[in-house]
């Protein structure tokens, strides 16, 4: 919240490449790529975990088989193996996820 601009630290600073963001407005940051979003506990609730990832892509403009390989790879980045990520593609967001192997 703070590096975002949404909230004003009670003292002390943050510095982001050598610049302290608890002096710069939020449109400042967010040109630089740092922006605050509210997490939405129910994103899409029909979809699973993975077409939930998927449909940040498509909303990018990405086609359906694209977007699934960038999910895919980004929950293996997340530490997500083969078979979780198959678990993922079935289940619903509000389901626990799979064990990090």
């Amino acid at each position: 919240n703070v590096l975002s601009g949404f909230q004003r630290p009670h003292a002390g600073a943050i510095a982001v490449g050598g610049i302290d963001c608890t002096r710069v407005p939020r449109h400042g940051f967010a040109g630089r790529g740092v922006v605050r979003t509210f997490q939405a506990v129910r994103l899409f609730k029909g979809l699973s975990v993975s077409e939930n990832v998927e449909a940040g892509y498509v909303a990018q403009g990405l086609g359906r088989n694209e977007a699934r390989r960038r999910a895919g790879a980004v929950l293996a980045e997340l530490g997500y193996d083969a078979s979780a990520i198959a678990a993922l593609r079935r289940s619903s967001h509000t389901a626990p996820p799979p064990a990090l192997t």
